[in-house]
């Protein structure tokens, strides 16, 4: 909606935040808190604090102009939905003023939102820090593993050896036996044997 500037206002003393009007409806929801309260010709914003009946409303900020009875005034009511800058209407008063307004508003803004992204980077360059320190510990163990299994290979082998000796004595003691069938039983084993050797890792 358009500005509201129905009446006069009267600056009762210099350095006030209360606003008295003439001839103004402000209650009854035509003007709200946080809307932009702007003596016509005049560069300087304020926001609208409370209202406090037809014709009295508190800023939110004390008024720093001349005292003046019976001057125009505008009140910006319009904003956008996610950062509440102010907007402008065909035939609103003094709009260059309030556009230069909703602009400072906007560079703020950006402004704001780089130095926070230049943090967001900061603090990924840390975590990407703390992560290489995670990879050298990483590597460190992959070091102690492969020492591991340098051990586990020796142990399969010692396994192995005795697995063999078993076997080896296993033949000696069917080979005492006087039997017709050791002769077979100890070429099993020797096959046996062989696939042992065949099946484990040795270097």
């Amino acid at each position: 909606m358009a500005q509201y500037s129905t009446g006069t206002v009267n600056i009762r003393s210099g350095a006030t935040s209360d606003i008295h009007g003439i001839g103004t409806v402000w209650g009854g929801g035509a003007i709200s808190a946080g809307d932009l309260f702007k003596i016509r010709g005049s560069d300087v914003f304020y926001y609208v604090a409370a209202i406090t009946g037809n014709s009295d409303l508190t800023l939110s900020s004390n008024y720093v102009g001349p005292v003046a009875s019976g001057i125009e005034y505008q009140i910006t009511r319009d904003f956008t939905p996610n950062y509440n800058i102010p907007e402008i209407h065909d035939g609103d008063v003094d709009w260059p003023v309030i556009m230069t307004e909703a602009l400072r508003q906007i560079d703020n803004l950006i402004a704001s939102d780089v130095a926070v992204t230049n943090s967001d980077l900061a603090s990924a360059k840390s975590d990407l820090i703390v992560a290489e320190s995670d990879l050298l510990s990483i590597a460190s163990d992959l070091v102690v593993t492969d020492s591991d299994l340098i051990v586990v290979s020796s142990d399969l082998t010692a396994t192995r050896s005795d697995i063999f000796n078993a076997i080896a004595d296993s033949i000696t003691a069917f080979g005492a036996m006087d039997t017709a069938n050791v002769s077979d039983l100890v070429i099993g084993i020797g096959e046996i044997l062989s696939a042992f050797s065949d099946a484990l890792p040795y270097n």
